[in-house]
């Protein structure tokens, strides 16, 4: 399949919105883009190009100040991997780990709302492995239940029952 230029189809990046997270979601997208609109088979300066228009004036010119030689700003594998690196450089983990503690469930709030929340702020903690992630999240949802309903229903089952469920990944 040949590639066909449409600007509306582009996956937008502008790294004064874009972090972490949102910064991985996009690359998810720009890859999927790649794929699904015949880009992947497409030569090296067309891909190049194609990034160039997803990308917002002010994160283009992060881009031509990340100090890429001229071969690795012809590959746009290597531009979205400096831009990666950028990005990871400038996500401040301790602020990222006060930002997951105190989120606390909203007023109306659903469990699974506030896990999904909790889930997504734990990805830019750097939690050391899985297990830290999920005993991190664990913590959190402990402190951070208001739900009266929800935290009457886990008061009622025992500890070692969420401990199992939790290493089934079930609530997690």
């Amino acid at each position: 399949m040949s590639y066909t230029f449409r600007a509306g189809d582009l996956p937008k990046l502008d790294l004064d919105v874009d972090r972490g997270s949102d910064f991985l979601a996009w690359e998810k997208q720009w890859n999927s883009y790649m794929i699904l609109s015949g880009l992947a088979d497409s030569a090296a300066p067309i891909k190049v190009h194609a990034l160039h228009c997803c990308l917002s004036r002010d994160t283009l010119t992060i881009v031509d100040n990340l100090g890429l030689t001229e071969a690795q700003r012809g590959d746009q594998e290597q531009i979205v991997a400096a831009l990666k690196s950028y990005v990871q450089g400038r996500v401040n983990e301790t602020v990222e780990r006060r930002n997951f503690r105190q989120r606390k469930q909203a007023l109306g709030e659903s469990f699974d709302d506030y896990l999904l929340s909790l889930r997504e702020l734990a990805k830019t903690c750097n939690f050391c492995d899985n297990n830290c992630l999920r005993s991190n999240i664990r913590d959190q949802l402990v402190t951070g239940l208001i739900d009266p309903d929800t935290i009457k229903y886990y008061c009622i089952i025992s500890f070692e029952v969420v401990l199992y469920l939790v290493k089934l990944e079930i609530l997690l």
